[in-house]
């Protein structure tokens, strides 16, 4: 798994961001609608909606035949909102100041998946968001929950033919926020 996840983080993340084609039959990338212009927000003029992770949650019977277009409308309607989503880095981030990461949900429930050795591919897919900062900007890593600030779009991931992505947020910023009681990540263990 450990090995699954450093290919996750690198090839997917890169890919997310349009830096490089993906490879034939190992990583399909599907980006939805136009591009959403990676600069500056304008965090004074434009509202910003925030959201639970059950806000993005949706039904899916089969990971390998799903395809964007399949997203409910009520979350198809948060596309290039400037929305504030709070959640947990992936442990697997490797260095402390990031540009690109894996956002795991902050869930009130259990986590979803609790094993040594999961990797967030595991995850339901609408419980894992790419996060990619805005330009010269950075987040710091932390155990701590964060609440993201940004631009929501979709990306789709797949890896091993399966969704295993299709949240990314163009963040402008990420904050530590306090544990709310009761709530935790959707993944604990670790690689």
């Amino acid at each position: 798994m450990r090995y699954r996840l450093r290919t996750l983080l690198i090839t997917c993340l890169p890919l997310l961001a349009g830096w490089v084609q993906a490879p034939a039959n190992e990583v399909a990338i599907a980006q939805v609608s136009s591009p959403v212009a990676v600069g500056v927000l304008d965090a004074a003029t434009e509202p910003t909606t925030a959201l639970e992770w059950t806000d993005l949650a949706f039904a899916i019977k089969d990971r390998a035949h799903f395809d964007v277009a399949q997203l409910p409308d009520r979350v198809r309607a948060l596309e290039g909102k400037r929305v504030r989503l709070r959640g947990y880095f992936y442990l697997g981030t490797a260095r402390q100041e990031v540009q690109e990461f894996l956002l795991l949900g902050e869930i009130d429930t259990r986590p979803t998946v609790a094993k040594f050795g999961a990797a967030p591919d595991e995850l339901p897919i609408h419980q894992l968001a790419a996060v990619e900062m805005t330009a010269g900007k950075t987040a710091k890593f932390t155990q701590q929950p964060v609440a993201i600030t940004g631009r929501l779009t979709f990306s789709m991931v797949r890896l091993d033919g399966r969704a295993c992505l299709v949240f990314r947020i163009i963040a402008d910023s990420v904050e530590p926020v306090q544990r709310r009681s009761g709530y935790g990540p959707a993944l604990v263990g670790g690689c």
